[in-house]
């Protein structure tokens, strides 16, 4: 079966071909990119002042959202009785435990901000766009400098029905640390990137991550380095907000649609031009 380009992405890294990695990159990544949000104070505000949320962990929908990972414990056990390890003198759920601590931690210490490929996707409106009454913001990703922190950390999740396994990583990655060598490449690079794994009933949501490290984990605003090029309002968007949303695209130099049903025989939201 032939590889999916963000599975040569990954492979490139943990071999050290960065550029490469980029390059690869550099030709999937959309033009513009999307965020279905509700409308709210803080929202509004955010949008105005050139802003960004990013959740953490706690924040997120998906139960098994930021290390959906598995490891063989018993396997774990055998390979700590053959190094010369302190943890040999724990008992198996204490050395397991400890396992645990250290990938939650690792997940703790970040935030992400999700968007989306499509302005038409209805599921989205409903679950992240209050029900039609919401609004998406509309990216430029294109003129996004490529050298910055945003560009860099913008990956696309991948959608998998099999958690990945890790066993021979954390072989890896504890022998280094009980030698007091640096963790390989390979270690850390899976491990980060399995931060854009999801299972595949999610798939719907065709879902890029920008994924920021945090170091007291929680949640956090950032300063956009992504134009908006235009805000697309739910259908069911009160007057209220849609009046207030204009009144800030005057600011942004930014378009304005409303969407609304097509009215051909296709299930589909048409976006209307009202600023």
């Amino acid at each position: 079966m032939k590889m999916k380009w963000e599975e040569k992405f990954i492979e490139l890294h943990t071999k050290g071909k960065v550029q490469e990695a980029k390059d690869l990159k550099n030709i999937h990544v959309p033009s513009k990119l999307y965020k279905y949000q509700k409308i709210d104070e803080n929202r509004l505000k955010n949008l105005e002042n050139g802003k960004l949320y990013f959740s953490n962990r706690e924040h997120l929908n998906d139960p098994f959202d930021l290390l959906p990972v598995h490891y063989n414990e018993d396997e774990i056990i055998d390979f700590l009785k053959g190094e010369d390890c302190p943890a040999n003198n724990l008992s198996k759920s204490e050395i397991i435990s400890k396992i645990d601590k250290v990938l939650n931690s690792f997940s703790d210490h970040i935030k992400i901000l999700s968007l989306s490929t499509s302005i038409y996707n209805i599921p989205l409106w409903t679950h992240y766009g209050d029900n039609h009454r919401g609004m998406c913001i509309e990216y430029d990703i294109d003129n996004l400098d490529r050298n910055s922190d945003f560009y860099d950390c913008l990956l696309k999740v991948s959608y998998i029905d099999k958690k990945v396994e890790i066993t021979e990583v954390l072989k890896n990655t504890l022998s280094n640390l009980i030698n007091n060598d640096e963790l390989k490449l390979d270690s850390m690079f899976l491990l980060y990137f399995t931060l854009t794994m999801k299972h595949k009933s999610w798939q719907y949501e065709n879902e890029w991550r920008i994924i920021l490290k945090s170091n007291s984990g929680e949640c956090g605003i950032e300063k956009s380095l992504m134009k908006v090029k235009a805000i697309y309002l739910g259908k069911d968007c009160s007057k209220e907000n849609i009046e207030r949303v204009i009144e800030i695209s005057k600011k942004l130099n930014c378009k304005v649609y409303k969407m609304e049903y097509s009215k051909g025989i296709d299930f589909r939201l048409i976006p209307q031009k009202i600023y």
